[in-house]
């Protein structure tokens, strides 16, 4: 659906680690109620329950942070951004930190459907053994890499070789990933670590931040 409205504002904003488990519902109804604490000149859709016009780019694996994520608000009348941010950050809640407020032109919701790419760098406590190095070149060596996704009530096999597009070891306990989201595909980077076996349900889950959403050039 097309949102065709006075003025819509993109808000950057990042999650942080204490609330790295917040799932993404919970972000959502949080924000919800930081607009409405901020008063601002929302507008909402239309129905028996109206909610207010705000679209997220892309959900968060739960466990893992985002130090740039992106959420579209439409507003009834027109407000500069600078004053949107100013009304806006002192009511976000803990842990969710308002970075930046972009007017988007022509009144309309951004193409959030068109993003495909994900970066994210994940922090160990410790080095690995093996090294990270050496499981990374292991993993990028293998032709495909089936893992189990729950659907519904079974699971389905995914190939998600081909949604890892780099992971690099940038020290021995830092990781560089870009993985393919969107509806064309996707890898989270949950499935990458544990195919690395760098991370497993019975260990702390090292520190995942995803840092960048964006669309692949051309």
């Amino acid at each position: 659906m097309v949102w065709i409205v006075s003025i819509c504002v993109e808000l950057i904003f990042e999650k942080g680690n204490e609330v790295r488990f917040l799932s993404h519902l919970d972000v959502a109804r949080a924000m919800e109620r930081a607009v409405r604490r901020a008063k601002l000149p929302v507008a909402y859709s239309r129905g028996y329950n109206p909610r207010p016009k705000l679209a997220f780019a892309s959900p968060l694996p739960l466990g893992v942070c985002g130090s740039a994520e992106r959420a579209a608000l439409a507003l009834s009348r027109p407000m500069a951004a600078r004053e949107v941010f100013a009304a806006l950050a002192p009511c976000m809640p803990p842990g969710l930190r308002l970075k930046d407020v972009v007017a988007l032109p022509n009144g309309r919701k951004p193409a959030y459907h068109l993003l495909d790419r994900a970066d994210y760098v994940v922090s160990f406590p410790a080095p690995l053994d093996p090294p990270l190095g050496q499981r990374v070149a292991e993993l990028l060596a293998r032709p495909t890499l089936p893992v189990a996704r729950r659907k519904g009530q079974g699971w389905k096999t995914v190939d998600i070789r081909r949604y890892i597009i780099s992971a690099r070891a940038t020290s021995d306990t830092e990781l560089e990933l870009t993985l393919a989201c969107g509806p064309g595909g996707h890898a989270s980077p949950i499935e990458v670590l544990r195919a690395l076996e760098a991370y497993s349900d019975d260990q702390p889950m090292p520190r995942i931040v995803r840092t960048r959403l964006y669309r692949r050039a051309g």
